[in-house]
């Protein structure tokens, strides 16, 4: 059975599914969840839900204080409201100094950059693994008449002992 879509709809259905990309790409990355740390499954299942909901919360309050200081909630940057939870999470005993230095004030500033890219995005030798050689066949020589001598000067020494 065939099913014909309009080209305006692959392109919703694209978007919808890129923005699930987007999404777990920004749970694993400035969340630090690209691995569980639970061993059983309903545990890394509890983990993974506990986890989802605290990415939604900081989204969430992030979106509210962007709206009141006038920005679009859609300028959001998860990658830039997490580190702001995490500092006033990390030095909750410390009164903030300035009034910038606020949860509520760092979280407006939480917004993607407004600069224009002056070029095309083009690939970055993806992906970025070292090729290394083959450690191949071990090339076996005979020690020299000098380095047997200096094995067993050491052999002698009392603070050193082969085992062999």
């Amino acid at each position: 059975m065939k099913i014909a879509i309009s080209d305006r709809q692959v392109a919703t259905i694209y978007g919808a599914r890129w923005g699930v990309e987007v999404f777990f790409r920004t749970f694993k990355q400035p969340c630090g969840c690209r691995k569980l740390r639970s061993r059983s499954a309903p545990n890394a299942q509890l983990e993974l839900e506990w986890s989802l909901i605290g990415l939604w919360g900081v989204c969430v309050l992030a979106a509210r204080e962007l709206r009141a200081s006038g920005s679009e909630p859609a300028r959001l940057s998860p990658a830039a409201a997490i580190p702001a939870f995490q500092r006033t999470l990390r030095e909750y005993r410390v009164r903030p100094a300035t009034h910038a230095e606020t949860l509520w004030t760092q979280l407006r500033l939480a917004r993607l950059d407004d600069y224009q890219r002056r070029s095309a995005k083009t690939s970055r030798a993806y992906p970025r693994k070292k090729h290394r050689t083959p450690i191949g066949i071990p090339h076996i020589t005979r020690a020299t008449p000098h380095q047997i001598a200096q094995a067993q000067a050491l052999q002698h020494q009392e603070e050193f002992r082969l085992s062999a």
